[in-house]
């Protein structure tokens, strides 16, 4: 199987046949496609939204955003729910911090805090529909890989039992170069490349020195956190080229 469909399988719901039987080597050598996955959810969504131009915005930007979360299960999000809930609830101690994300119990404040994520994209998404925004749009799903792929490509791994058995199989190399393109691509496509770009790099040094700190390296759940905060900074850097969501 080529690499780049099972990119497509692991970090969507997109069915792809054959996928059940890849092995571990497989799977390393997809990761350097995680950022072409997103350019396949995020031509999904420019479909989706071109399609409901026809409703009232606010309508049309709910549906997408379903659609967005429906693409990958919600698995991002609740990554991001584990992490936050974890990460302040640990106190910077590892053991408190991997049994907390263990417990498979997000807390309160986790899961306010995804709720928010989730209305912001909604709202951002209303305000790309609105200005015809449909490169940023594409831009941002590929965004949220590339930084998940910067932390796999030079961040270690906090190896946890049956946690990304195939990262020892891993070209961080391949995965480096699979982050520069996909880089270029969300340059090339979104509106205030610059911001997006300088948000990316910021989030990936802050994600990278807080994960090392407190749990050695990177986890799935971590992952999951760069994804979805990788997609809110660029669907802003959109909206921060655009003037805002009201000017014409």
């Amino acid at each position: 199987m080529h690499p780049a469909l099972l990119a497509v399988a692991d970090l969507t719901l997109i069915p792809v046949p054959g996928t059940a039987r890849a092995t571990l080597a497989e799977h390393a050598r997809a990761a350097p496609w995680y950022p072409l996955a997103g350019l396949v959810a995020g031509a999904g969504l420019v479909a989706a939204a071109l399609l409901l131009q026809g409703l009232p915005t606010v309508l049309a930007a709910l549906l997408v955003t379903a659609l967005w979360v429906g693409l990958t299960g919600a698995s991002h999000l609740r990554g991001l729910a584990e992490t936050l809930g974890a990460f302040v609830a640990g106190g910077g101690d590892r053991r408190r911090t991997l049994r907390i994300m263990r417990a498979d119990r997000p807390r309160a404040g986790a899961v306010g805090a995804v709720v928010l994520v989730t209305a912001a994209k909604a709202a951002a998404v209303g305000c790309l529909i609105h200005h015809q925004l449909w490169a940023s749009l594409l831009a941002a799903p590929v965004a949220g890989r590339v930084l998940l792929t910067t932390l796999l490509a030079t961040t270690p791994h906090a190896a946890e039992p049956g946690d990304l058995p195939w990262i020892p199989r891993m070209d961080r190399a391949a995965v480096l170069v699979g982050t520069l393109a996909g880089a270029i691509l969300v340059a090339l496509a979104a509106s205030g490349p610059l911001a997006a770009l300088g948000a990316l790099a910021l989030l990936a040094a802050l994600l990278r020195w807080v994960a090392k700190r407190v749990l050695g390296g990177f986890n799935t759940p971590v992952l999951d956190t760069a994804c979805e905060l990788g997609e809110v900074a660029v669907l802003a850097a959109a909206l921060l080229g655009a003037g805002g969501c009201l000017s014409p």
